[in-house]
């Protein structure tokens, strides 16, 4: 068996997040971590605007997939 989603996006240099419809994260990835300087433990649950900023938010909302 190979490596799971989390295992892969964890290992990817790219900072990653995913968020649900109400922009709460619901993974954050260890170079995200490191970007933000937060733990994945604290970031989990947050709204993307309390990470990010407003400006940041209104962006992602232009690459939701």
């Amino acid at each position: 068996m190979g490596p799971s989603a989390a295992e892969l996006l964890n290992g990817l240099v790219t900072a990653v997040l995913l968020l649900d419809n109400g922009r709460r994260v619901h993974y954050i990835n260890g170079a995200a971590e490191g970007l933000l300087n937060i733990s994945a433990n604290r970031a989990v649950g947050q709204l993307a605007e309390e990470l990010l900023g407003m400006g940041a938010v209104l962006q992602l909302s232009l690459i939701h997939i």
